[in-house]
């Protein structure tokens, strides 16, 4: 073989090996976009699921709070009611004394 080919032969191979070098580098970065891809994605379904949890963990309180004062409420309408009996016969009471000290009616 002369001189020449093997050159050609040498610069075919380092050819070759060049774009199978450039194939072989592309895709690790592509393997290691996709795999930083993954990971963001991965990291934002988390802070989404951690999101909700919040949410959710919020609204059970607000739900409890809410329990809460709905029963205070109804508390303080059955005393209310209670209050305003009381109130009505303390009035008739009054009025009973009121008519016993009166002149039309001595004991």
């Amino acid at each position: 073989m002369s001189e020449a080919v093997a050159q050609i032969i040498g610069i075919a191979i380092s050819g070759v090996l060049a774009v199978i070098g450039s194939f072989v580098g592309n895709y690790a970065m592509s393997l290691r976009k996709s795999r930083e891809d993954a990971i963001k994605e991965a990291e934002h379904e988390q802070l989404q699921r951690d999101q909700f949890e919040r949410l959710f963990s919020e609204n059970r309180e607000i739900k409890k709070r809410l329990d809460e004062h709905n029963h205070y409420a109804e508390k303080f309408a059955d005393n209310s009611k209670q209050i305003a009996i009381m109130n009505e016969r303390q009035i008739q009471m009054q009025k009973d004394i009121d008519y016993l000290k009166s002149s039309r009616c001595k004991v």
